[in-house]
């Protein structure tokens, strides 16, 4: 497999069969390399995401964490039902003592396999066991399953509406089946996203807000901070990672607080 890459090292399913090969021969750092080459010729697709995830887990002794748990999230950015995501970031949740936030992945995994009793069971015996250590009682997973069924309808805490523009030069270049991603990150602090609107360019709305509800997890969400940097960028392949060619605003510092509307001009092309 690998004397047949070099002669068609555009070969995306050798790559992954190549990666996954690896893995299995539990060498996790060539699995990665191959996992690599993948990314780069498909972008962020969700299944990619995740492989390279379990690999850079176990190239970290099975810790999934750091850009682990960075591609797993994109993942599920991507792909809301993507199972093995919600398990492996249900464990990543695990590992840092959040037994609530470990739950709720597991839980949806649960509706989405209602039909493989197998993984229901597995799932539903690691619900148990993090209950346990977490200290959960019935009304806390209640309250949870609550959360989960409001979803996104009521936005708490602090929203920031933004009003995006296109310059003129690059509109043109546009024929609005591109990806806008509009995203607030702490002006100190992680650099993962506190929340992401993803939409369609063609479906872009005057306002588009960015509140609590949208928060990767709960632990970063926009009302923790006082201020946050706004930026948003014309993804040209889709990819929730920026990449060479895409279309991008410069990023403008608001507070979390308050009602004035955050405006960006995307103007600029990423080198």
């Amino acid at each position: 497999l690998e004397k047949k890459l070099e002669q068609d090292p555009g070969n995306v399913q050798g790559w992954f069969m190549l990666g996954r090969s690896y893995m299995a021969e539990r060498n996790f750092p060539k699995a990665l390399k191959a996992l690599h080459k993948v990314h780069k010729l498909v972008g962020d697709h969700p299944d990619v995401l995740v492989a390279m995830a379990d690999a850079t887990a176990m190239v970290n002794g099975g810790r999934i964490s750091g850009r682990s748990e960075e591609y797993l999230r994109t993942a599920l950015q991507n792909n809301d039902k993507h199972t093995t995501a919600l398990w492996l970031l249900g464990l990543a949740m695990q590992e840092q003592a959040k037994y609530r936030e470990a739950i709720g992945y597991w839980q949806r995994g649960i509706e989405l396999s209602a039909d493989d009793q197998g993984t229901v069971n597995k799932l539903t015996s690691m619900i148990n066991k993090a209950r346990e250590k977490g200290n959960l009682s019935d009304a806390d997973l209640a309250s949870l399953q609550q959360e989960r069924d409001t979803g996104n309808k009521q936005p708490a805490g602090a929203e920031i509406l933004v009003d995006v523009e296109i310059s003129e030069k690059l509109l043109l270049q546009l024929n609005g089946e591109e990806t806008i991603y509009v995203m607030a990150r702490a002006v100190q602090g992680p650099k993962m996203p506190l929340a992401v609107s993803k939409l369609k360019l063609s479906k872009m709305p005057p306002e588009i807000p960015l509140n609590d509800a949208m928060a990767m997890t709960p632990d970063l969400k926009l009302s923790k901070f006082d201020k946050v940097l706004v930026q948003a960028r014309i993804a040209k392949k889709g990819n929730a990672m920026k990449q060479s060619g895409d279309f991008e605003s410069i990023a403008v510092e608001t507070a979390t607080s308050g009602s004035d509307m955050v405006r960006l001009v995307i103007d600029q092309v990423v080198p």
